[in-house]
């Protein structure tokens, strides 16, 4: 079935979660927004034409001449992004094991070194040696990936650690910046002073997530092992009020992690950050981290009434960790499954290789024996049970 294209070009163009409800100006330039929404209904109401070009790079190529006749721009990095995300998003209607896509957003992580101890997190469960990612190592997989022609996937320095312990952070966001990625960062906030945050807005980063769950200081203290309330908050309400100062150069989400222990006032905390200047304010799921969630009964039970369907996230992310090694599963906490490493291994390796292929394989088709086997165990995941994570999301019906 062809599904509703709609949303597709808007939520994957910009960084992360920062949906252009605030601040389109600042990263993208709103005449340029404008005709890519005019250009999206197009591509809604023509989805069969845009399915068929996708059938082989020569009609891939035919589809790219055709764009190009829309004003599209294969030398703008924007313009790339939201190419890729169009191929990702019509490959996933009837998905293969080689993907046709590259990666729309690959996380890189500069450490898995923490400060904190959060109960949604997995850390306890840790198996993973710990370490720090060498600037020079960076430098390797950040020119690596500009040889890659028209890709342009959203660079996140984040994934199972605290980024802002890394004594190079902000040369690494420098470095990815120069090379024209978009790259975003995400922190608990906890080591956020004056001379970091001059640093954030001045080092080519585009996004920052922060997190702040809930206004409610005991459940705070509860979920935030090791964070002070007082000082995450007052940290980003000065990183807030400093990036308006200096013009906005950075794009702020708060988010918060809806679970059990506390959703009476999400309402609540979302009035209180939109009371300030931030971007957005995103709730996320509860992951099950495949089963190394500390609230991993309650990352279950949230979703049991959903279908199972397929997961997207080996379909459309990378995740690097940092000592070069791939994986493709967001919940991967320890690397149980690695597709390579991009140290010695090529982006088409680590992406479109045996071990890739046959992940993907074994989700189109639920093979439980496949996950039993590699130890990665997708079969008791929350993922394919949760909207944003599955085709359900994009309008798409893949229930197993």
């Amino acid at each position: 079935m062809v599904g509703n294209l709609q949303g597709c070009i808007v939520s994957n163009v910009l960084p992360g979660h920062l949906l252009p409800n605030v601040r389109v100006e600042s990263k993208l330039d709103l005449s340029k927004y404008k005709f890519k929404k005019r250009f999206y209904n197009w591509l809604e109401n023509n989805a069969d034409l845009i399915y068929k070009a996708m059938d082989s790079d020569d009609k891939l190529n035919m589809y790219k001449t055709f764009l190009q006749s829309f004003d599209f721009d294969f030398n703008n990095i924007y313009d790339c992004m939201f190419f890729n995300n169009t191929k990702f998003r019509c490959y996933i209607e009837n998905p293969k094991s080689k993907a046709l896509n590259l990666p729309t957003t690959v996380r890189i992580e500069p450490t898995n070194h923490c400060n904190c101890n959060c109960i949604t997190c997995a850390r306890e469960k840790n198996t993973r040696p710990l370490g720090y990612m060498k600037f020079s190592d960076l430098k390797i997989i950040i020119d690596k990936f500009s040889k890659v022609e028209n890709w342009y996937p959203f660079i996140f320095l984040y994934d199972k650690g605290e980024p802002l312990l890394h004594k190079d952070i902000f040369s690494m966001i420098n470095y990815v910046g120069s090379r024209g990625y978009v790259v975003g960062l995400s922190t608990n906030c906890t080591l956020l002073d004056d001379d970091k945050i001059d640093s954030l807005l001045s080092c080519g980063l585009d996004s920052i997530n922060v997190t702040f769950d809930t206004l409610d200081r005991d459940d705070f203290k509860i979920m935030r092992k090791g964070m002070d309330y007082d000082l995450v908050k007052s940290n980003i309400i000065k990183l807030v009020e400093r990036n308006e100062s200096v013009g906005h150069p950075l794009d702020i989400c708060v988010s918060c992690v809806k679970n059990s222990l506390y959703t009476k006032d999400i309402d609540e905390t979302r009035r209180f950050w939109e009371s300030y200047p931030v971007d957005n304010f995103h709730v996320k799921f509860l992951g099950s981290f495949v089963t190394n969630s500390n609230l991993y009964s309650d990352s279950i039970e949230m979703f049991k009434d959903n279908p199972r369907s397929l997961c997207l996230i080996p379909f459309h992310h990378m995740h690097v960790s940092w000592n070069g090694n791939v994986n493709l599963c967001s919940g991967d906490f320890n690397d149980v499954y690695v597709t390579g490493n991009l140290l010695k291994d090529s982006v088409s390796e680590v992406w479109n290789g045996v071990k890739a292929q046959d992940l993907r394989s074994a989700l189109i088709v639920d093979d439980f024996s496949f996950f039993k086997k590699c130890g990665l165990r997708c079969d008791l995941c929350n993922l394919p049970y949760v909207p944003d994570c599955t085709p359900r999301g994009l309008g798409i019906d893949f229930s197993f």
